[in-house]
């Protein structure tokens, strides 16, 4: 037996039975990992339906009402899937792929084609920021990518999905990779502390397909503190809540809910553990 499932076979069981669900449900909720990809993939995701549920290996799943999230326990895999596509969550932010393909870093017991295979790398890879990272204004951005004529392009959405910044990047050239760097200025401070980085090639069909996109979810630190200079690093102890932390660091249990979108990938606000190292925006 294969040491993993295939999640498209799982997928075929579990899609039909979220056909018939129109509306989500009231008492359910997003956290941690699940959470990302929801803030960052609100049109594809949709609303939560239940709440994410455990299977006896430890893996996780919640039904959405655009379809299905998943946590694979035995390499901390996690990913949205609508039945064809797929978004996975991995070393270059959330990338987009096709259920019958995968990527380069992606176990693939089933031998599926696999994307960027000629190249040895994805046609875009982000270095920075990385997922969850702190931003500055302007949101310096680096990585390594190709695109038709050796144009792409890179945006900052807020968490809303309104876009704050947009700007073309060149580098390299068709079928050549090249490392890029660019500022992306956003204009005043958002009214959101939690928002994306995409970058993608705008299709040269003119048709507003993005492809080969990158998802990078990250959080502004204007929006926390204004000015921002970076973070601070706090260990929690036995018995700490964000509100007290908060107290603590900025005089105002208000800001908890900020602290825990600055560290949405660690903690939620019911599950702060002895250890756990949080970053608080200064």
């Amino acid at each position: 037996m294969r040491r993993l499932i295939s999640i498209v076979a799982i997928l075929a069981c579990l899609l039909p039975a979220i056909a018939g669900q129109a509306l989500a449900a009231a008492d359910c909720q997003f956290v941690l990992g699940f959470a990302t990809l929801a803030a960052a993939l609100p049109q594809q995701v949709g609303q939560c339906v239940e709440n994410e549920s455990h299977a006896a290996n430890g893996d996780a799943l919640q039904h959405t009402t655009g379809g299905l999230l998943v946590w694979r326990k035995a390499d901390n895999w996690t990913a949205f899937t609508d039945g064809y596509h797929t978004w996975v969550n991995g070393p270059n932010g959330i990338q987009e792929r096709l259920n019958t393909q995968r990527f380069a870093w992606e176990a693939n017991p089933d031998h599926l084609p696999v994307v960027g295979a000629t190249s040895g790398m994805a046609p875009i890879s982000v270095r920075q920021p990385q997922p969850y990272d702190l931003v500055d204004d302007p949101v310096q951005v680096a990585g390594v990518g190709t695109g038709f004529e050796g144009t792409f392009a890179a945006r900052v959405r807020d968490g809303n999905g309104k876009e704050l910044v947009r700007r073309t990047i060149h580098a390299g050239g068709t079928g050549i990779l090249g490392n890029f760097q660019i500022d992306l200025p956003l204009g005043g401070t958002p009214t959101t502390a939690t928002g994306t980085l995409e970058v993608f090639e705008p299709s040269a069909k003119g048709d507003g397909t993005e492809l080969n996109k990158v998802i990078v979810p990250i959080t502004f630190g204007e929006a926390i503190v204004s000015p921002y200079h970076g973070f601070a690093q706090y260990t929690v102890v036995a018995g700490d809540t964000l509100a007290a932390i908060a107290q603590h660091w900025y005089g105002n249990t208000a800001k908890a809910p900020l602290l825990l979108a600055a560290n949405r990938d660690r903690v939620t606000a019911q599950q702060l553990q002895p250890g756990q190292v949080l970053r608080i925006p200064q």
